[in-house]
């Protein structure tokens, strides 16, 4: 820090949340520097001191790689409930430094950030990001379709009315997000009802991303297409609707047999039906053909089957 407590790029008399750069140890205002970085790359040029030009680091990169950082450690199985939360919490007030300025680094955090609430079971809060992103992509693809719409309708640079005015666009308004990241958004908003068990608002998502489907014009990729045949089967299900369950259900089992819970709505809404036989015909084929790297799905599988012969038997006794 300066004798003066001078931030080089405000010239206030002391600096306001100091922040030191690594490379060469000066020290300024975390506000100003963030300004300071944002604008070079805005203009692609090298971020360096604004005292000595050495070569710095990325200060907001630096935020969401310590972020990143702390969310893994979360993660990790075995750890205590309170040093996960207290890990979260440190990520979160990382992530509170990255401003909007830099749009990119902005939406990862943002990601970061919905992940770090899906640990916290904070379903409101998840969805509220979602909502950002999703908002933040329209307003990125409304703007690229205007500005390639005035290109294309512009005239012959020889022509006096060829100049058209298009400083009213940064860089920044025109982020989007990759299409399958934004589908996943869906996914994610569907999971994240269903966990409020608000199946009627889940169902709704599943059926939007088929609208995105079509929208984004791409086919999805498999494990979408699999979540939403999957996950409109649960809904289904808890909706007592159980014809559609089993025909959407079925369809996921014709994707992939072998992914975690294939089954098993199938099987419930057979036996919501009366239809025990092929309930247990379907968790036998669970048992069977699902995950077989993951002994604790297979676990869940016999037990659910198990259940299904002793219905079964108690029927026949009757």
């Amino acid at each position: 820090m300066s004798a003066d407590n001078t931030c080089a790029i405000c010239l206030e008399d002391s600096i306001q949340n100091p922040h030191v750069l690594n490379s060469c140890r000066h020290w300024f205002c975390l506000p100003c520097l963030q300004a300071y970085q944002n604008k070079c790359k805005q203009m692609r040029q090298p971020l360096r001191c604004p005292i000595c030009r050495a070569d710095s680091e990325d200060i907001q990169r630096k935020h969401w790689e310590t972020a990143f950082c702390l969310t893994c450690q979360a993660e990790k199985k075995g750890i205590e409930s309170l040093e996960r939360k207290e890990l979260l919490q440190l990520a979160l007030f990382e992530l509170q430094q990255i401003s909007k300025e830099d749009m990119k680094l902005y939406i990862q955090g943002m990601f970061t950030k919905m992940s770090i609430f899906q640990l916290l079971d904070d379903h409101e809060s998840v969805l509220a990001i979602i909502q950002e992103l999703v908002a933040l992509d329209d307003s990125g693809r409304e703007n690229l379709e205007i500005i390639l719409k005035t290109l294309d309708e512009t005239p012959s640079i020889h022509d006096d009315e060829a100049f058209i005015d298009l400083s009213q666009f940064h860089s920044n308004s025109v982020v989007r997000l990759n299409p399958n990241d934004r589908i996943q958004l869906f996914v994610d908003k569907a999971i994240t009802y269903e966990r409020l068990e608000n199946w009627g608002q889940a169902l709704q998502s599943y059926s939007d991303i088929f609208l995105e489907f079509q929208r984004l014009d791409i086919p999805g990729t498999a494990p979408h297409q699999r979540s939403v045949l999957m996950g409109s089967s649960r809904c289904f299900y808890h909706l007592k609707e159980y014809d559609q369950a089993i025909f959407v259900g079925e369809g996921g089992i014709q994707m992939n047999r072998h992914f975690p819970e294939a089954h098993k709505y199938v099987a419930l809404s057979y036996k919501a039906k009366g239809d025990l036989d092929t309930a247990i015909k379907l968790m036998t084929q669970a048992v069977l053909y699902e995950t077989p790297w993951d002994d604790d799905n297979i676990q869940k599988a016999k037990i659910l089957l198990d259940e299904l012969v002793r219905n079964k038997d108690e029927s026949l006794v009757i």
